[in-house]
């Protein structure tokens, strides 16, 4: 089977179906990565700086030499690793159907015979192909012959390692029918090659991505100006709109979740009771495959085309950004503002956030001690202290009214754009209909 390189469109689209192999070493992967994607990386961290140097201060052969010295060793490994995430996966082989549509570049002939027979053929063809490699790797016993390059081998000046080669042989005996397998590096370069070979070598279908991870980092940023129409939903704090979101969704609407993406309630305790966030790349690259979902929604369906709904936020969500691109989208979109009455507001808070760590809140509140000022922060800390939750929320909520106005108002075209909504107390589903309602008059 030919290893098939693909563009990031047709590769994201196969991502739906079958386990993407990021190659990259693991500090790349845990930096940011294409959402859902399983680390499987050709070079520990050491090492890829190890082959960097070599690189940069000898050349390419001797970074290429290193480079394989690193491979040769963890070739089953990274066999049997693969071959433990399609059985995770519960991946399938396609019928020939299904194939033809999915990869247009071969397979255009569907062939009437049975399944046994195809599968026979087909690992007559790799065991032939599995031996002729086998012979031609045992011929390089000498790490620095320099003869001519392995048949079937990436495009690589220096001869194979034999480290491990004899476990190796072994699983490959042991070849199923293929299994599909998406791979990527950096830019598509040697380090996909090489693991896109070795899986090819083993039995498995291999797609590799053209331009690597840098292309889907270059599609993710262009997601951020698709012609959507957005809704704001706006609100007080204590309005609750992220349970609105989730209400509007419930009802069909397409929703974006950014405090959900970011794993951070928006607000100076918004990191209390929440998981680590993502690195500013990784929430960029969750946000930018929630758009495209959505968008491709939308135009699946243009006579049913809703605007995407997204909560008001400040740019800065705990310690990542919206992209400058979509920030500006969301500020010159319709808001929809849900006005609930203070006290009503300020019950929900306390029943949300008066279960939290007490002491984190009061670092948070200390965070905050600037702008809150010092006679509220005094008192708001005394207060929780004594377990007066109302009062110190009090002081809190017409602190954060003040500063959600002021952000609000510095909209431009802020009298076209504002709506709002009058509800009369914290309750998503009700005020999710009451929007939706809005929205069919409108």
């Amino acid at each position: 089977m030919a290893i098939q390189k693909i563009g990031i469109n047709e590769f994201l689209a196969l991502a739906a179906k079958h386990p993407v192999l990021d190659v990259r070493s693991p500090g790349e992967f845990k930096h940011a990565h294409i959402p859902g994607a399983y680390s499987l990386p050709l070079f520990t961290d050491e090492e890829r700086k190890v082959v960097g140097t070599a690189y940069k201060q000898q050349s390419r052969q001797a970074a290429i030499k290193i480079g394989l010295d690193y491979f040769g060793g963890k070739m089953r490994r990274m066999v049997e690793e693969v071959e433990g995430i399609v059985r995770k996966e519960g991946s399938r082989e396609l019928s020939p159907e299904v194939r033809k549509t999915e990869s247009p570049k071969e397979n255009t002939e569907v062939k009437s015979e049975s399944r046994e027979d195809r599968k026979s053929e087909r690992l007559n063809d790799v065991e032939a192909d599995k031996v002729e490699t086998i012979i031609n790797i045992d011929s390089l016993n000498d790490k620095n012959n320099q003869g001519p390059r392995t048949s079937g081998l990436p495009d690589f000046p220096t001869p194979f390692p034999t480290s491990g080669l004899s476990d190796f042989r072994t699983l490959l005996s042991e070849t199923s029918a293929p299994r599909t397998v998406l791979v990527h590096c950096w830019r598509g370069g040697m380090r996909s090659a090489g693991v896109a070979w070795l899986l090819d070598l083993y039995g498995f279908k291999v797609y590799t991505l053209v331009g690597g991870y840098k292309k889907f980092r270059h599609w993710v940023i262009e997601r951020y100006s698709q012609p959507n129409p957005y809704k704001i939903l706006g609100g007080y704090t204590g309005s609750g709109k992220t349970y609105v979101l989730d209400a509007l969704r419930k009802a069909g609407q397409p929703v974006i979740d950014l405090e959900g993406l970011a794993k951070h309630k928006g607000s100076a305790f918004g990191s209390i009771g929440m998981p680590e966030q993502p690195t500013q790349e990784m929430f960029e690259n969750l946000l930018g495959l929630e758009i495209d979902k959505l968008t491709k929604a939308n135009q699946s369906d243009l006579s049913k085309q809703e605007p995407i709904w997204l909560e008001d936020e400040s740019q800065r969500i705990g310690l990542v950004n919206i992209p400058p691109v979509f920030w500006t989208r969301m500020r010159q979109s319709e808001v929809r503002f849900i006005d609930i009455p203070f006290e009503e507001r300020l019950k929900h808070i306390v029943k949300e956030y008066g279960v939290l760590d007490k002491q984190r809140m009061m670092d948070a509140i200390q965070r905050i001690q600037k702008r809150l000022g010092p006679l509220e922060t005094k008192t708001s800390l005394q207060m929780l202290q004594d377990g007066d939750l109302e009062g110190s929320f009090r002081i809190l909520l017409k602190y954060y009214d003040k500063w959600y106005t002021k952000g609000l108002n510095n909209r431009e075209r802020l009298n076209e754009l504002l709506h709002v909504t009058l509800c009369s107390e914290v309750n998503a589903e009700a005020n999710a209909q009451i929007l939706l309602s809005k929205q069919k008059v409108s």
